[in-house]
């Protein structure tokens, strides 16, 4: 098996951390979740899961380009909790 080709297998980490570096939630990925019927994309779920403690209480969200939506952003919002992040153009 070649070493450049991705693994099939493995554990991934998702992690919300604050400015400084603490890891404040995080959830390990346990393959598919079709029990999630809102009609978020798999990205804003995942933030919307991580960020639920910390919602309406004002804070501010630091967001990757590939977490970054328009609908995720006014989620958010009307949960009082700004968002910086980049859009992608095809998204």
């Amino acid at each position: 098996m070649s070493m450049n080709k991705k693994s099939k297998y493995g554990i991934k980490f998702y992690e919300l951390c604050s400015s400084d570096g603490f890891v404040l939630n995080m959830e390990i990925y346990k393959g598919n979740n079709n029990s999630d019927a809102r009609k978020n994309s798999k990205a804003n779920s995942l933030v919307l899961r991580l960020m639920e403690p910390y919602l309406d209480k004002g804070h501010h969200l630091y967001i990757d380009n590939f977490y970054t939506s328009l609908q995720l952003s006014e989620c958010l919002q009307k949960r009082k909790t700004h968002t910086t992040g980049t859009f992608r153009s095809n998204r």
